[in-house]
């Protein structure tokens, strides 16, 4: 049963960093505006962290109490013995009963969207709003058989100036702000002085969660109003993969983000939050 004690740090300027013990796991987030609002809970992607929503939490925390959680092996979140979609999806489970939230809007983007999917598929009575951001059924290729991948060293970094261009010689499109608020809240000091990053490197060899086609079932499933974002540029979510959400989803909307690719957060986030916005003010 998860810890309902929601231990606070000293308030930050702008918000509030809790830590939660659900299934045996410090989990930790962030938590924005006020509490007697209605709540919106953001998941990140892989390898990511809580504080890429940072711009996001600020822009929607005066009109809904933001939370931004970092899932099991991310950012100040502990390491796990075991990473899937379908624990993170019980981790998130256990999170929100421990915050007692209800009737709550839930926003997530790549590895962050499969857990929401995964989520919102078993616990419809909930959830009041859904955004999935550049991910979908589609993601498991045919023949597929899981196998456990070697984990390779995370990268050393002799100084942060080196991570942050290191990143960003692999993302072209990147919003340049975001990317250096991004790469700093993810590097972890090693006793040496180097930096490296401060997720666990086994997250690479989560889990998905069964078949394409058992992930349609569940994605058709849900009933929650859904927002779809697509970057227009994406080399994860086609568009035809997103369509066919569209078709087989009760109550689904697609926004196309221009100039996008899969990293939507990153690379285009005004647009993104513009996006989330319109919707949950519905």
């Amino acid at each position: 049963m998860a810890d309902p004690t929601n231990v606070r740090g000293a308030p930050q300027p702008e918000a509030y960093d809790g830590y939660v013990l659900v299934g045996g796991l410090r989990l930790h987030y962030r938590d924005w505006g006020d509490p007697q609002v209605r709540p919106v809970v953001l998941l990140h992607g892989g390898t990511n962290h809580a504080r890429i929503w940072d711009s996001t939490a600020r822009a929607l925390a005066p009109n809904f109490r933001v939370i931004a959680l970092d899932q099991r092996g991310h950012g100040e979140s502990a390491w796990a013995a075991f990473y899937s979609t379908e624990e993170m999806a019980q981790d998130l489970d256990r999170f929100v009963s421990a915050l007692r939230l209800d009737d709550f809007d839930l926003v997530g983007h790549s590895m962050g969207g499969m857990n929401a999917l995964v989520y919102a598929a078993g616990r419809p009575s909930r959830l009041r709003r859904l955004v999935i951001v550049d991910i979908g059924p589609d993601m498991v290729p045919p023949g597929y058989t899981f196998i456990e991948r070697e984990v390779r060293p995370h990268d050393v970094f002799a100084t942060p100036k080196e991570a942050i261009e290191t990143v960003r010689s692999h993302s072209p499109r990147a919003d340049a702000a975001e990317l250096v608020h991004r790469v700093r809240n993810n590097l972890l000091r090693l006793a040496d002085g180097r930096w490296t990053w401060r997720h666990d490197p086994a997250t690479a060899n989560t889990r998905p969660p069964g078949t394409n086609e058992a992930i349609w079932a569940r994605w058709r499933s849900i009933v929650a109003p859904t927002l779809l974002v697509r970057g227009d540029l994406s080399g994860l979510l086609s568009e035809e993969s997103a369509q066919r959400m569209v078709r087989e989803h009760s109550d689904c909307r697609l926004v196309e983000i221009a100039e996008a690719g899969h990293s939507v957060p990153l690379e285009q986030p005004k647009r993104l939050l513009s996006a989330i916005q319109s919707f949950l003010s519905e």
